[in-house]
């Protein structure tokens, strides 16, 4: 039988495995169909999850993320890294 500090360390890395695939769906889909054209329920789909589930998991949007809408692809590819970092804090 698993310890509660076995289970809780089983459901974060479950949570961080979910932030990764959707930080890495979100990246696709960013690719693929440019910033201003990608949806929550597009990055929800390839994460294979529902927007619901995103929400929870990212609480709060990451300070590098404020103006990502309003960015290019160069600068969102550019910024991509320093987000993740913020996101995964």
């Amino acid at each position: 039988m698993a310890t509660p500090d076995t289970k809780t360390e089983n459901r974060a890395q479950l949570r961080d495995l979910k932030r990764r695939q959707i930080l890495d769906a979100a990246k696709r889909i960013f690719a693929e169909h440019g910033l201003e054209a990608a949806t929550m329920r597009e990055i929800a789909a390839a994460a294979g999850c529902t927007t619901g589930a995103i929400y929870p998991l990212f609480p709060a949007t990451p300070p590098c993320c404020g103006n990502r809408w309003r960015m290019s692809r160069r600068q969102c590819s550019a910024a991509w890294p320093r987000c993740a970092r913020t996101v995964r804090s």
